[in-house]
């Protein structure tokens, strides 16, 4: 902002595809200026152009040679190049194919399996990069692959695909006298929670420790959560490191839904949004911006829900995001919901988004093979995303308000499974939403019903700590009251 900006070497394309690209648009008023050199013969981006007129007088756009523009325009000395000595094209081939391999040849094995697992993630192969953590964790480590920062994030990814398939908490409590060490030590191995919380322990990574949080939150230790979530963002914000408090908050999210703190996380996913635009870090801004709409939409903002909705899409669609992709129809599905666009739209667009989770966790992602046992039938191993609870919820919802019976009872039957076998934290989400179908669909006969969900809820509140349940309790009871002096009058 203090000084004169000035842009060598760059298309501009960026400022095409974001027009707030890194901020500049937004600091005209306040900005030096810029100068931007295109390069000769070549077209000026349309988002150039467009940044030269919103800065006016201040900006100018010159067209030249990179090689001499500098040189020419300041009088500079003429740049002494460097004495080739005799190097021919095929040496300085060599001499870079010998700098890779040096480079490569000092990577450990767990290191390449990071890079590679960042690659299948980046072209949505999540599956193969999950075989890779595990094939990896299983067979194909050392002691001495066990140090350095490369481990820490390795524990990390392995924890982080664990997670999103639903392997949270170890079901096998070992015996006192150990006899069944070996099956709670295989179960161990597929329980994110242990990975999450070497990976927090061994390499300080704060965003392990929030979703080490966020698997306490699934598994009901809501109040537990609540503690690693504070610490860990506290640790975050003291480092200064921008893009490790964007993670934090972003791993934070399921907790923060849980407990119903919508208005309170609007601001902190606002900030996540704008530091990773300042960054130019395109998918965490995706990330941000439809989780931001989703809490926008709770707290009845629809106009801002929707704004942040439709860039989280341009960017997931340009980039082919295809997680954020599902999560902006999820989050487009109750937002019309919830603005009254329309029931019947937003009840198919929520069971196509069901349909396709119930597709993904169909999909096996490993054969196991009892090796005491090999003659016995091999059994396909599959996962289920958290993101299912929430998708279900909010097509509960939807058929509730649509009316239509068939869907609330398929939902309301899948959430009893998926919370009281897979994610106990949302077990009081589809309590209240049980109650609420009662309340409105049912008749007189189903008072007594209502309340053991209000007792049950209530319940739940004390066992996870979430003050969410209590207050819904409340609610709760205080629109049953209400049907019942209807029902009554």
């Amino acid at each position: 902002m203090q000084h004169h900006w000035l842009f060598l070497g760059f298309s501009g394309a960026d400022f095409s595809y974001d027009p707030n690209y890194l901020g500049i648009l937004d600091a005209a008023d306040d900005a030096r200026g810029f100068t931007f050199l295109a390069r000769e013969g070549s077209p000026v981006q349309q988002g150039v152009t467009a940044l030269v007129a919103r800065y006016g007088d201040k900006a100018t756009l010159i067209m030249g040679d990179l090689c001499t523009w500098l040189s020419d325009s300041f009088a500079l000395p003429a740049l002494a190049l460097p004495n080739a000595g005799g190097r021919t094209p095929e040496l300085a081939r060599s001499m870079v194919r010998d700098r890779i391999d040096a480079w490569t040849a000092s990577l450990g094995p767990i290191a390449v399996v990071n890079i590679l697992c960042a690659l299948l993630r980046t072209v949505t192969m999540d599956d193969h990069a999950y075989w890779l953590l595990r094939k990896t964790w299983r067979s194909y480590r050392s002691g001495s692959d066990t140090r350095g920062s490369s481990y820490a994030r390795y524990t990390y990814n392995y924890g982080l695909s664990l997670m999103e398939h639903g392997f949270i908490g170890n079901p096998v409590a070992r015996a006192a006298d150990c006899s069944n060490l070996a099956e709670w030590k295989d179960a161990a191995d597929h329980d994110a929670t242990q990975f999450f919380q070497r990976s927090y322990d061994m390499g300080a990574l704060h965003v392990a420790g929030a979703q080490l949080a966020a698997c306490e939150a699934y598994m009901g230790h809501v109040d537990t959560a609540l503690g690693i979530a504070s610490r860990v963002t506290d640790g975050v914000i003291a480092s200064g490191e921008s893009l490790a408090y964007v993670d934090v908050a972003l791993a934070c999210v399921p907790i923060y839904d849980m407990i119903g703190a919508f208005q309170q996380t609007v601001s902190q996913l606002q900030s996540c949004a704008s530091t990773a635009q300042r960054l130019g870090d395109e998918p965490r801004r995706a990330l941000a911006l439809v989780h931001l709409a989703r809490f926008l939409c709770m707290t009845g903002q629809f106009d801002l829900s929707a704004a942040a909705l439709d860039e989280a899409q341009r960017i997931a669609d340009r980039l082919a995001l295809s997680p954020v992709q599902l999560l902006c129809r999820s989050a487009r599905g109750r937002l019309l919901l919830d603005s009254e666009q329309g029931d019947d739209a937003a009840l198919t667009l929520l069971q196509g988004v069901v349909n396709e989770l119930h597709a993904h966790a169909a999909t096996p992602l490993f054969t196991h093979v009892d090796m005491a046992h090999p003659d016995l039938t091999r059994t396909d191993i599959t996962g289920v995303p958290p993101l299912l609870c929430r998708a279900l919820l909010d097509l509960n919802r939807a058929a509730r308000f649509a009316g239509d019976a068939h869907v609330m009872k398929a939902t309301l039957l899948q959430l009893h499974e998926l919370t009281s076998t897979r994610f106990p934290g949302y077990a009081a989400h589809a309590t209240v939403a049980h109650a609420q179908c009662l309340l409105h669909h049912g008749d007189a006969t189903a008072f007594d019903r209502i309340a053991a969900c209000i007792d049950d809820v209530r319940a739940m509140q004390e066992e996870t700590g979430n003050p969410w349940a209590g207050m819904m309790a409340e609610q709760l009871c205080a629109q049953l009251a209400e049907a019942q002096a209807a029902a009554h009058g």
